[in-house]
């Protein structure tokens, strides 16, 4: 039976119109998560061009709406390539999914660390102990995501500097020794992912 598993389900036990239903139910779903997620990250790259300066002004070029259109475009473009390869490539759906799950917990690793620093400067036990939580929590679930996936992540996080380091200088503002540092130590960690997959010792599939 083609559809979704619990579609096939649902026309088994309530009948034809059930099928429909939940396949309909379905692609509305697919088709507002894919709005969001052009929109989200267009937002983000439109807020670190211009509040953040972590990005040449070209990403934050608003519209006559007020919207953000170039980061709109490459957002849409990017996830349309993404789909229509999909097909041919089943693995690239696992393989960016598996990506985007390490990236996010190295992002709420961030957020266990600024609680800490927040609840240190403020004297707030309650604040302090709950980022202990939250880092502990976020580093076990690194640890369990695997070293391969984490020398991937740096793959991309290594192209991300070449956006970073020319706006930066663009807007005058000076890196500091330790960004050079972790900006370092991810190149090597970059290279090695590089160098491992070619070495078929980590599978991207």
């Amino acid at each position: 039976t083609d559809g979704t598993t619990m579609a096939a389900i649902m026309m088994h036990t309530v009948g034809p119109w059930s099928y429909w239903l939940v396949t309909v139910g379905v692609i509305i779903s697919v088709l507002g998560s894919w709005l969001s997620w052009v929109i989200l990250p267009a937002e983000t790259t439109a807020l670190m061009a211009n509040s953040e300066q972590t990005l040449n002004k070209f990403w934050g070029k608003v519209n006559k709406h007020n919207s953000p259109q170039n980061s709109l475009i490459i957002a849409a473009v990017l996830q349309t390539l993404f789909f229509l390869v999909l097909p041919f490539f089943s693995e690239a759906y696992t393989f960016t999914s598996q990506l985007s799950t390490v990236a996010v917990l190295v992002s709420y690793l961030f957020v266990g660390f600024d609680e800490l620093k927040v609840a240190s400067m403020t004297h707030d036990a309650w604040n302090f102990i709950v980022g202990i939580f939250c880092t502990a929590f976020f580093l076990f679930a690194l640890y369990e995501s695997g070293w391969q996936d984490i020398l991937l992540l740096c793959i991309a996080l290594l192209v991300g500097f070449f956006f970073y380091v020319p706006a930066a200088k663009k807007n005058n503002r000076k890196i500091g020794a330790w960004e050079w540092v972790v900006m370092a130590i991810i190149a090597i960690a970059a290279i090695t992912a590089i160098i491992l997959i070619c070495a078929g010792v980590i599978s991207i599939s």
